[in-house]
């Protein structure tokens, strides 16, 4: 396992990195590379953990190092911003209080939005993934069968060097809206896409039963005339009208057994 911290800066700058390897010490196997006249990274930062993942104490020898190679680029007096993500080794007390000793303030990325905020996720990660892909193949075509700590730096560099040009890093930058600043570049991206919400059906209300006789019609508009005065708004005008229609029509069946009731008598 090998991890490498990356860095880049707003002017189109890449900085250069700290290399950590997994394993208990340096050896010199992995430094091989170093040898070859081809690749130039002996002002690289190099360490090693056990696990092979970065640490507290790491993140405290990256810093240094990222404040050592940057210091001459700001002017006297002038602070510089830092955009992290959210890693533990970026946001200790000692990272945080040695930063603002150098004049840095520490920006951390909310969470699971560096796919959208950070520039080397947002520009240059995919490109490096690339080009570093062609590198591995082309090692296999030699007759190697693995990548190693040794062979790593080889192609890592390939890789860096056809990548970490100064337009794709500009272009990292304006793609995460943050040079220039462009909120709405990145809150399209977030709108983009979405489905509206679907209208429910709205269900209607069931219809009142209808009355069996005069006295039960009568007590409905009761009711109604109840809720009217005291202003229920829960009584609708579909309800006020099949109460209407209802009593039109009880009264024309009355109207007829009255009638009926004649013709018979």
């Amino acid at each position: 396992m090998i991890i490498v911290v990356e860095a880049i800066s707003g002017k189109g700058v890449v900085l250069l990195p700290l290399i950590i390897y997994k394993g208990a010490g340096h050896y010199m196997g992995w430094y091989q590379s170093l040898k070859n006249p081809e690749i130039n990274c002996n002002q690289w930062k190099f360490s090693y953990s056990k696990k092979g993942w970065t640490s507290h104490s790491l993140g405290m020898e990256w810093i240094k190092h990222f404040h050592k190679v940057t210091k001459e680029t700001v002017e006297r007096g002038a602070w510089g911003l830092l955009i992290v993500h959210g890693h533990g080794s970026h946001v200790t007390i000692v990272f945080v209080e040695f930063c603002l000793t150098v004049n840095i303030i520490v920006y951390c990325l909310p969470a699971h939005s560096t796919h959208l905020l950070q520039p080397l996720d947002v520009g240059l990660s995919s490109p490096l993934q690339k080009v570093y892909g062609i590198q591995v193949d082309r090692l296999v075509r030699f007759g190697n069968v693995a990548v190693t700590k040794g062979n790593f730096l080889l192609m890592l560099v390939s890789a860096r060097t056809a990548t970490y040009i100064k337009k794709n890093i500009l272009s990292a930058w304006r793609g995460a809206g943050l040079i220039p600043f462009n909120p709405r570049h990145v809150l399209n991206k977030l709108t983009h896409g979405l489905v509206p919400p679907r209208a429910h059906a709205t269900t209607p209300p069931p219809e009142p039963p209808t009355p069996c006789n005069t006295a039960e019609l009568h007590r409905r508009v009761r009711q109604a005339t109840q809720r009217l005065k005291s202003k229920d708004t829960d009584l609708n005008r579909a309800e006020l009208v099949d109460l209407i229609q209802q009593l039109q029509n009880l009264g024309i069946a009355a109207e007829k057994d009255r009638e009926l009731e004649r013709r018979m008598f």
